[in-house]
């Protein structure tokens, strides 16, 4: 009896040590979100269950399809506000001169007239020519035609202006 009770004995440690080890692993097996368990005892014994898996799985999903959406809406947005930024910088250009100082021109690539902002003066280019330009408070033109009449002076002044007779006349504004 002796030998059967120390067989017992380890067939009884045994089942207690397989019992603690599963203990340990059946609690991995529960779910923080939805605190179900992918084991459950049974009558019959122990019943493994993938809901809880299938379940987060399927939340997964639908999250990777959400950010999906909106990595897609996102980019075309991007692409948007890429496209019309284009759209408006497209006549604005920074340069830089032959002496290094930059300078910024307006105008499409494809024409020759354009404007050019420097830090001294703004230049009306026509090709590589300067055609007319302003220096401080001092406009120079190679040709200038003024419309209605050319005023020089505040108060007093005089001024050009073409006659109801189709003459030009200087006149004298006080």
């Amino acid at each position: 009896m002796n030998v059967q009770n120390t067989e017992l004995q380890k067939q009884l440690t045994d089942a207690q040590a397989r019992i603690n080890s599963l203990e340990g692993i059946i609690q991995l097996f529960i779910t923080s979100g939805s605190s179900s368990s992918l084991l459950t005892q049974t009558s019959k014994g122990w019943e493994f269950t993938v809901d809880s898996i299938n379940s987060d799985i399927d939340a997964v999903d639908k999250k990777v399809d959400t950010e999906t959406t909106n990595r897609t809406n996102a980019d075309s947005g991007l692409d948007s506000r890429s496209n019309e930024l284009e759209r408006k910088t497209a006549y604005i250009d920074v340069k830089t001169d032959s002496s290094g100082h930059p300078y910024i021109e307006l105008g499409e690539s494809s024409s020759n007239f354009k404007i050019r902002i420097t830090n001294t003066d703004i230049n009306f280019m026509d090709g590589n020519n300067k055609i007319a330009y302003i220096n401080g408070d001092t406009f120079y033109g190679n040709n200038i035609t003024a419309v209605n009449r050319l005023q020089v002076g505040n108060s007093p002044s005089f001024y050009w202006q073409i006659r109801a007779n189709g003459n030009l006349g200087l006149n004298y504004k006080a």
